[in-house]
């Protein structure tokens, strides 16, 4: 049977896609896993591992390997990628379309008086569900429960799945956990420059485009191990030429790849050359800070010898006085010192490590995302209680939130005039009071300070309710013996003979009556 022609204007990259493994570049021991893989299928036996992980960079031939290794079988593919909508509907509806039965068509009808055959299942870009909300038009287009009806997919099938991923934990994180169990994880290695240069000649060969080697090594060391990339240079260059030159790379213009922590902690760790180490870290996203605490949360198993780990630490150490001296005196140039320092923790290492073991999220970073609300929480009572002792906030946290929670726990009409005073919240009084006082009590303490800002707000009809200076300064009068206030004026004058048109207050007779409700805790 002749295959269709091609459309003129179809990409290389899908013109020129291998259609048998051995075609596939550079992945030999790969191609061995899949190829044993998929022999317990065709012999009738479903594996313990119904599923495959691809796991690779981009354009390294993962899509191409599951898509030949497909033709080679002779198996059906029904195929899901990113451009689909993967939430769990599609999903089912996936599963509803063969994964269970091996005499179901693609199009749910049942093959009579044929042998079974069998699907192959490929869900490609597996690690970009994003578990998000999307729409195109009425199609429902989100990732919603995606990854957990991937999971079931791979449990409930009698076809074989291949996943393939960029990052292996962003597939696995999470509800994704189970894969680690239901799947086997083959690995796809970033292609050598010969070898994508070899590619690069056969399809120039085939496309009777004639070139020099300097353009295909130019090509092949500008895709970095992508042949995808350089495949789709080729095609850019060749448009409308017969031979393509050296010169030519230049109108390609400049290629920014960024890497993912992983690999750069990889490179790093795994590079014996300090400029390899270096260029690492300069392909990553991250500030230098970011890149010190994922490194010093990993060194200790990648460097497990104490004669290693010490020198690696120290490397660290230094790499953390650059950074600091970044972060006070705002001198960016030490940037640089601080990331040789650390693109030298992998040179650190002179004895053999047990072997390899993932990477860990750092630590300090989970915490800080733990204690995200709470730390809020403290700058914000920090300013209020510093706005109302006209003090800074740093000092009201490191010196006064101890002495307030002492002292409202055990007085809560204190505690109702502070919230009052100083508008604080219910989860401000929650966090000042540190889980001592129940919800009952907070709720009581707040409906008391609500009560004391209206006093405040008309203070005629609230003469009785006094503010948070009544608990501070000492009364201008005196009790007198059956426990009634002393109503005559302390230099011998009667208030109640007093006329309030014979004369006037002075300002300074103002400012001191006015001066006791200011008056705040001292410490």
């Amino acid at each position: 049977m002749v295959d269709p022609p091609l459309p003129a204007d179809l990409e290389w990259i899908e013109k020129h896609r291998p259609k048998r493994l051995e075609d596939i570049a550079g992945q030999g021991k790969a191609i061995s896993e899949m190829r044993e893989w998929a022999g317990k299928w065709a012999q009738g036996r479903t594996p313990a591992r119904k599923g495959i992980i691809l796991d690779g960079e981009p354009g390294v031939g993962k899509t191409s390997a599951a898509l030949a290794l497909a033709i080679e079988m002779g198996w059906e593919v029904s195929e899901l990628n990113a451009s689909d909508a993967r939430n769990v509907e599609a999903i089912r509806s996936l599963v509803s379309r063969g994964s269970q039965s091996r005499n179901i068509t693609d199009v749910g009808g049942f093959e009579v008086g044929s042998e079974p055959r069998m699907k192959l299942f490929i869900m490609d870009e597996a690690d970009n569900l994003h578990e998000g909300s999307a729409r195109r038009g009425e199609l429902d287009m989100s990732d919603r429960g995606g990854k957990q009806a991937i999971v079931e997919l791979v449990r409930m099938t009698c076809h074989p799945v291949i996943l393939i991923v960029n990052d292996l934990y962003g597939l696995t994180k999470g509800s994704g956990s189970a894969f680690r169990s239901l799947c086997a994880t083959v690995k796809f290695r970033r292609l050598t420059s010969i070898s994508v240069a070899k590619r690069l000649a056969q399809i120039c060969a085939l496309e009777g485009v004639g070139y020099d080697d300097t353009i295909l090594r130019g090509l092949a060391d500008r895709a970095d191990g992508d042949l995808r990339s350089a495949v789709g240079d080729l095609q850019m260059l060749c448009a409308g030429r017969r031979r393509i030159v050296g010169s030519d790379i230049s109108s390609l213009g400049f290629r920014d790849t960024r890497e993912n922590i992983f690999k750069v902690l990889e490179r790093v760790f795994h590079f014996r050359t300090l400029k390899g180490s270096r260029d690492a870290l300069l392909s990553s996203d991250l500030t230098p800070d970011q890149l010190l605490l994922w490194i010093g949360e990993n060194v200790h198993t990648e460097l497990p010898h104490p004669e290693d780990l010490e020198y690696g630490m120290e490397l660290l150490s230094r790499a953390d006085v650059y950074l600091g001296r970044v972060r006070r005196r705002q001198n960016y140039k030490l940037w640089g010192y601080a990331n040789d320092m650390m693109a030298s923790v992998g040179l650190a290492r002179r004895h053999k490590s047990s072997g390899y073991s993932p990477y860990r999220f750092p630590n300090y970073l989970k915490v800080m995302a733990r204690t995200k609300e709470s730390r809020a929480n403290l700058k914000e009572l920090s300013m209020l209680l510093g706005r109302l002792n006209h003090t800074s906030a740093r000092s009201i946290k490191d010196d006064a939130i101890f002495r307030y929670r002492g002292m409202i726990v055990q007085d809560h009409e204190l505690a109702a005039h502070l919230a009052a005073d100083a508008a604080l919240s219910i989860k401000h009084m929650k966090y000042l009071t540190d889980g001592r006082l129940s919800d009952k009590e907070l709720k009581s303490i707040m409906k008391e300070a609500e009560l004391i800002v209206q006093a405040q707000a008309s203070p005629l009809e609230h003469a009785h309710v006094g503010g948070l200076s009544d608990f501070t300064s000492e009364d201008d009068g005196k009790a007198n013996s059956n426990g009634s206030e002393d109503s005559s004026d302390p230099q011998g004058g009667d208030l109640e003979d007093s006329d309030p048109e014979d004369g006037d207050l002075e300002d300074d007779d103002l400012e001191d009556k006015g001066s006791s409700q200011a008056t705040l805790f001292q410490f």
